[in-house]
């Protein structure tokens, strides 16, 4: 199994690529880092392009959500823009950011 880093720099190492942009998640910075360090470029963060943050749901799949977890999905579920679930952004503040 090739690694998704060494994937990627396969796939562009010979593309005409002048910048390279990646959300501020670590998983997207080592992705970038192969082709950033091939190309001599440098990786330029961008918080605007990080996921929707899901705050006590971060992390937990939806078919093993307790009762708690699932009120808050269907509440999120019913209103994206405007439901916040605790500690997570809602669909304004992914647009707002």
């Amino acid at each position: 199994m090739v690694l998704p880093e060494l994937a990627l720099l396969e796939q562009l190492k010979d593309r005409p690529i002048l910048a390279i942009y990646t959300s501020t998640l670590q998983r997207s910075i080592r992705t970038a880092q192969p082709i950033a360090k091939f190309l001599n470029l440098p990786i330029q963060k961008q918080p605007e392009l990080d996921e929707i943050a899901f705050g006590i749901m971060e992390g937990v799949q939806v078919s093993s959500l307790n009762e708690e977890l699932k009120k808050e999905w269907e509440r999120f579920k019913e209103d994206r823009f405007a439901y916040h679930i605790p500690g997570a952004e809602n669909f304004t503040d992914v647009a707002n950011r």
